[in-house]
């Protein structure tokens, strides 16, 4: 509880310091209580604002907002949005390398350590809303063949990952907005360097070694993480990367075979790694080194095959450790991502699409329904409680002439086609002016319910 109260001190501390641009009288609610409400949503994993304000007014007769965050007052969800819209997330970067400090020095972090002392940092890009109508001047724009044009935002995440550790820590994000001085979108090549430009050197310290995927196997990015003194190992695909395939092409790999034990079965693990091989086909080229994996089923089937790059030493005693990391690469979507949109915090749900930021930074799961929540259409109005003929017409509803008579069913006047229903309806009903509650009480025959139900929809 120590730590959580610590935690939340920091955030009500960093909530406290956020640029306040008020200018009339409304200052009954502090910048602290505004930031603090919603960061109190995700908490709580609420799946809405609404449902949010109920949980923390209704707990036991008491305020979780003012007994758990501390907060004086609760802000409504539009004085939320409009107060925090403006504010850029740059303000709330600080909060994550004082999380990481704390894990550090609790000893927290040893457990993440791997490859001689050094911290894994997955690197990956998601999308967190889109829509066809609900767009800012942040929002990425893409037009598919036939549909209308989309409108989205994507962020890069970083997070610190170990494999064979269930847990990972979210560092700072890079939110992918358009850049000044480029004419096209901004994308998650372009992020990756901006956020190893702005926080390299902080986590340099602990001898970081960047993972990603294919993408983040090129030059720029690879070059980009050497300077900030980290290290890479990135997925490394034979279609991507034809120069590499070349060099692969006609000689004898070093090879290290071993057998694991998974569960009841034990699968053969086949590693192959070929050293100092040029990244792409020119005299700059980056000299990397190159492993791959192969796992076999005692059936003899190839069940995971991948390759990576990397600028670590890569030999018999390393590159089952070198595979391990690099596949740890999955537990920023697993562990991460997956668990945001799916595990109770709602990063798909759109808390409120500003002008500015993105309050929330989601995108509804529904395609078409992706839209702010004053474009939600309000739920219809349900039709006064009674018999079905004592109900008065609902407004909502439009009304036929003479709602009160049976009028357009000529089909009371025709003989049915079933025999059995024609006996039963000698006397055919006709059409009379009496009203509707006095004409099906006279219909005494089989057909009674039908008629009556034709009446009711008419009425």
């Amino acid at each position: 509880m120590e730590v959580l109260e610590s935690r939340l001190t920091a955030v009500r501390r960093c909530c406290a310091a956020l640029p306040d641009t008020r200018t009339g009288d409304n200052w009954q609610y502090t910048m602290a209580d505004i930031g603090l409400a919603a960061f109190a949503v995700f908490f709580a994993q609420s799946p809405s604002f609404l449902a949010h304000k109920r949980h923390l007014v209704e707990w036991h007769g008491h305020s979780n907002a003012q007994t758990l965050f501390g907060m004086a007052k609760i802000p409504t969800d539009n004085h939320i949005r409009a107060r925090l819209d403006p504010i850029t997330p740059d303000h709330f970067t600080p909060l994550f390398a004082e999380i990481l400090t704390a894990l550090e020095q609790s000893g927290g972090l040893t457990a993440f350590r791997r490859l001689d002392e050094h911290v894994l940092i997955a690197l990956d890009g998601t999308e967190y809303h889109r829509s066809t109508e609900v767009q800012c001047r942040h929002c990425a724009t893409r037009t598919r063949t036939g549909q209308p044009t989309e409108y989205f935002h994507t962020v890069l995440c970083a997070t610190l990952v170990a494999p064979g550790h269930d847990r990972v820590v979210p560092l700072a994000p890079e939110f992918m907005v358009p850049q000044d001085g480029h004419a096209k979108q901004d994308c998650e090549s372009r992020a990756a360097r901006r956020w190893l430009a702005r926080h390299g050197a902080v986590y340099a310290r602990l001898k970081p070694v960047y993972l990603g995927d294919d993408l983040y196997a090129c030059q720029p990015l690879c070059e980009a993480g050497l300077a900030t003194g980290g290290h890479f190992l990135c997925v490394c695909k034979p279609d991507s990367h034809p120069t590499i395939q070349e060099y692969l092409t006609g000689i004898d790999l070093l090879e290290q075979v071993a057998r694991v034990k998974r569960g009841r079965e034990r699968v053969t693990h086949r590693y192959r790694w070929l050293c100092a091989v040029p990244l792409r086909g020119d005299d700059t080229a980056l000299n990397v080194n190159w492993f791959s994996i192969e796992i076999v089923n005692p059936k003899g089937e190839v069940t995971y095959r991948n390759s990576f790059i990397t600028d670590l030493p890569v030999d018999a005693s390393t590159v089952a450790e070198l595979s391990a990391c690099g596949r740890a690469r999955w537990k920023i979507e697993n562990e991460s991502f997956n668990v945001l949109k799916t595990k109770g915090y709602h990063l798909e749900h759109n808390f409120g699409h500003g002008t500015a930021t993105s309050l929330g930074r989601a995108r509804h799961p529904q395609p078409d329904r992706l839209c702010a929540p004053h474009r939600l259409r309000p739920r219809r109005r349900r039709l006064a409680p009674g018999p079905r003929h004592a109900r008065a017409a609902h407004p909502l509803l439009p009304q036929s002439a003479g709602a009160d008579r049976l009028s357009g069913l000529p089909v009371l006047d025709r003989t049915p086609g079933n025999a059995r229903l024609r006996a039963a309806t000698a006397t055919p009903a006709r059409l009379t002016d009496r009203p509707a509650s006095q004409a099906r009480r006279s219909i005494r025959s089989s057909a009674q319910s039908r008629i009556e139900n034709c009446c009711d929809r008419t009425d």
